[in-house]
């Protein structure tokens, strides 16, 4: 695994802390997101850190993805929980990152009726 970070991310010390609380001990490896480093951009199109890469090649691009990968590898009660005790944590694993319904936006001025 490969975790390409940056040392100003709140979110990268997010998720190195969830590693490292999960048993990972995996250094990571600098980038910089404003610099358009081709391995970064290969990683993640958005550029964005952190970007954690699986063995498998697969590259994780949230914090809150990455932490509920861990979640799924190393489950609570053989290591701590990094969402919440008892019927919480289990919801949290079980919910999309991401939401599924499409956003609802007003109506822009030109498409009003006049």
């Amino acid at each position: 695994m490969q975790l390409l970070a940056n040392t100003t991310s709140p979110f990268v010390r997010i998720a190195r802390t969830a590693m490292i609380e999960k048993g990972f001990d995996i250094e990571p490896t600098l980038v910089d997101p404003w610099a358009d480093e081709v391995r970064l951009r290969a990683a993640n199109s958005a550029t964005r850190v952190p970007t954690l890469m699986l063995d498998d090649g697969a590259p994780l691009v949230e914090c809150l993805l990455i932490v509920q990968w861990l979640e799924l590898m190393r489950p609570a009660p053989d290591w701590p929980s990094l969402t919440g005790k008892g019927g919480d944590a289990e919801a949290s694993r079980r919910a999309p990152a991401l939401p599924l319904a499409p956003s609802k936006r007003p109506p822009s001025p030109s498409s009003r009726a006049r």
